[in-house]
């Protein structure tokens, strides 16, 4: 069976980075315009248009404004509501395939050409950061054998779930019958370390309903996006989040002249004190400047016996070739708004 010929792109926002949405919003229209018979943009939450100093209606709205429609939900959206958006969106939508993303998020141009069928309940596709690594994209939660991990694309588990807004699509049945919560992003919870205990968040809730009745999903790792924020970064078979707003690039500030084995040690201080992603940050910065390194390898080892290996993880201290790719072609393709 031939990719869905109709999308409906449900997006939520709080309204804090229109150039981040904007951006979507391209990857969207070139997507429906050059791989879709038709297509819809669902904004649900607070666009923000008249009190941002980023945002510019010519440039989001362009010439597709007739795709768009637009859902405020302020109260929603300033509360972290995001089931509710989510809801609304879904709700709204036209089309029997939705779409379900977050602001912060990009299609690669191919995106919607690399759906390999139609004959799905739920797609997951696979999702990148901007140094390269993978998130949550094809993931399990609460597994048996496994715990809470990223999977690879072959792999397949009985607790699979669908993380965020992270370019998954399910279809309209589907939401006929399991809705989100409308409690906020730790539905049912106290607090983060419950979650990490392994009670049930926003996103693993819905996603136990949905198995739970009956609806498979699947994974596509053709359909690639990027999860546009920088301050996160793969560590083996888990994504995390760097601290203090930090980027990939922190690393190129630290001294080029100190020795393979300083930064061994600084990476195991780090890791003693909580700094996972920083601490794997120093340890692949690390062996680009000393290949091979002894006490860099042992510490690369310790990493991968602490959060496991995945193969087609990858990572660079600027910015992700596939990224830079993608963004580029997007200003090139939107270029006669830029004015």
């Amino acid at each position: 069976m031939t990719r869905p010929s109709e999308i409906s792109f449900v997006v939520i926002t709080n309204g804090s980075n229109p150039s981040k949405l904007t951006s979507l919003v391209w990857s969207i229209v070139y997507n429906g315009r050059n791989h879709l018979k038709d297509y819809e943009i669902l904004i649900c939450g607070d666009l923000a248009e008249s009190d941002h100093a980023d945002f510019d209606r010519n440039l989001m709205f362009g010439d597709w404004e007739d795709k768009i429609n637009l859902i405020p939900l302020k109260d929603a959206a300033d509360n972290a509501r995001l089931g509710e958006m989510r809801n609304a969106g879904c709700q709204e939508a036209k089309f029997d395939t939705i779409c379900i993303l977050d602001d912060d998020f990009v299609l690669t141009k191919d995106w919607a050409k690399n759906i390999p069928s139609n004959d799905f309940d739920i797609m997951t596709t696979q999702v990148r950061v901007p140094d390269g690594g993978r998130f949550w994209d094809h993931a399990c939660y609460g597994s048996r054998t496994r715990g809470h991990i990223i999977l690879m694309p072959e792999e397949t588990d009985d607790k699979l779930y669908m993380s965020g807004g992270t370019a998954w699509m399910l279809k309209k049945k589907v939401f006929d019958k399991i809705k989100w919560g409308q409690t906020g992003i730790y539905e049912g919870m106290r607090s983060l370390k419950e979650y990490r205990e392994g009670n049930h968040n926003e996103d693993t809730f819905f996603s136990k309903s949905c198995r739970e009745n009956g609806f498979s999903i699947t994974h596509n790792h053709k359909s690639v996006s990027f999860h546009d924020d920088d301050t996160y970064t793969a560590v083996g078979r888990f994504c995390n989040r760097r601290r203090g707003a930090k980027n990939q690039s922190w690393v190129k500030s630290i001294p080029k002249e100190f020795s393979g084995p300083v930064f061994a040690d600084f990476s195991k201080v780090l890791f003693s004190n909580g700094y996972i992603a920083e601490a794997n940050d120093i340890i692949r910065y690390g062996l680009m400047l000393f290949p091979n390194n002894y006490d860099l390898t042992k510490k690369e080892k310790e990493m991968v016996d602490y959060a496991g290996f995945l193969p087609d993880n990858r990572f660079t201290t600027e910015i992700d070739p596939l990224l830079k790719e993608t963004q580029d072609f997007y200003s090139k393709e939107f270029a006669n708004l830029q004015w």
